[in-house]
């Protein structure tokens, strides 16, 4: 069973915009980070590019920050009862950069009518195991161009193929 506590997409913060949460959640902190950024994780300063992906596990301390302009992510606060490390594969506590590979903010907008409007947490359940699963699983090896037809299975086919069928 997923619970979505606190969830908020496309939000901005100033240059001087600082997280510190020592202790971290009892849940998870799921975000998507839109700008550059600095976080320290296990104690490193890392230093985030627009578009990266990072799910903290229960009890993980957060500390983020702006780097250089305004910071803006999506982000969610969420429990569940499911192991998502086996559910989806995912890596907690480490940055995944993703560029335009996945639409995080696609998901995030369905996750927000769930949450704000329907209060549909099972949706809210898949959508998040949909998102997870899309984000760490096959991006290392390339699985996932294998199966045919996969970019316009997801509605985003590659730049190539649009100049291929103009040839």
């Amino acid at each position: 069973m997923f619970e979505i506590r606190s969830m908020g997409c496309a939000c901005r913060h100033d240059k001087s915009f600082v997280f510190d949460r020592p202790d971290g959640y009892d849940g998870y902190l799921l975000l998507f980070v839109k700008s550059k950024a600095e976080f320290v994780l296990n104690g490193k300063s890392v230093y985030f590019e627009p578009n990266t992906f990072i799910i903290y596990d229960r009890k993980t301390p957060n500390l983020y920050k702006a780097f250089e302009t305004e910071y803006v992510n999506d982000w969610v606060q969420f429990d569940t009862s499911e192991n998502l490390s086996a559910v989806t594969g995912v890596r907690f506590d480490s940055p995944v950069y993703i560029g335009d590979s996945v639409d995080v903010s696609e998901y995030f907008k369905l996750l927000g009518d769930c949450f704000f409007r329907t209060k549909n947490m099972k949706t809210a359940g898949y959508l998040i195991k949909a998102m997870l699963t899309e984000v760490f699983s096959g991006s290392e090896d390339g699985a996932e161009k294998n199966i045919a037809h996969y970019r316009e299975l997801i509605g985003r086919p590659q730049t190539e193929d649009l100049f291929l069928s103009r040839a």
